[in-house]
């Protein structure tokens, strides 16, 4: 996520399962005139392809400004090893604000995590947008899969990425949680944030866990996106 900047960042765990979803990783994008447009996009991309819930590995907002037909891009990445539960039936909700500080930013995040409520999650993802606004957009199931507990979300900011991944790591794995239960990572850069970046791990404690977590990442920067 972010203005156009390009940060691949994995984080995964060491759980085997995990490792059988990092396997034969493809990925649709859709950019578009409005956030609305690239969301809905995406999911028809998704369903064109033939891909079931349970498939989707995560959802990115990231924005762009070479001329090429749009500001506002999603990225998904799925993989078809993974068993299908079903028909896609892939939603979303989207929030659009003005944020001037970390006060708005909160108040935003806490709203989106409170309207996901017990549907199953797949993304939370955020990105600049046009002036001082901001986009998160909520990726979930509709139907047909197990209901989860609320989302919670840990937020790291920091100078540099490499800072914000290790202490994002470091908090997470101090959190008690384990392999299974963190759902997303999402990077991004925002425009009150002053030249910091941010990382933030939305993690659900209900979902089943299997060991104690471990976290690694892989970062790359630079070139195109």
């Amino acid at each position: 996520s972010g203005q156009g900047v390009p940060v691949p960042l994995t984080c995964r765990s060491a759980a085997a399962e995990n490792h059988r979803r990092m396997q034969n990783v493809d990925y649709v994008e859709c950019q578009a005139s409005s956030w609305a447009l690239a969301a809905d996009g995406l999911i028809q991309l998704l369903t064109q392809r033939g891909v079931g819930q349970g498939q989707v590995l995560g959802v990115d907002a990231h924005s762009s400004h070479n001329g090429e037909g749009g500001a506002a891009v999603f990225c998904a990445h799925y993989s078809m090893l993974l068993p299908s539960l079903g028909i896609l039936n892939l939603r979303y909700m989207r929030f659009e604000e003005v944020v001037e500080d970390e006060h708005n930013w909160a108040t935003i995040s806490k709203r989106a995590t409170s309207k996901l409520s017990i549907k199953r999650a797949i993304s939370v993802t955020a990105s600049s947008s046009i002036d001082q606004e901001v986009v998160l957009c909520c990726f979930y199931y509709s139907r047909g899969t197990e209901k989860q507990a609320l989302q919670e979300v840990s937020e790291v900011v920091a100078p540099a990425w490499k800072d914000a991944a290790e202490r994002l790591i470091t908090m997470v794995e101090a959190a008690g949680l384990c392999n299974g239960q963190v759902q997303w990572i999402d990077a991004y850069w925002l425009p009150f944030m002053k030249g910091s970046v941010a990382l933030s791990a939305y993690f659900c404690r209900s979902l089943h866990g299997n060991g104690p977590l471990r976290l690694s990442y892989s970062l790359r920067t630079g070139g195109s996106w």
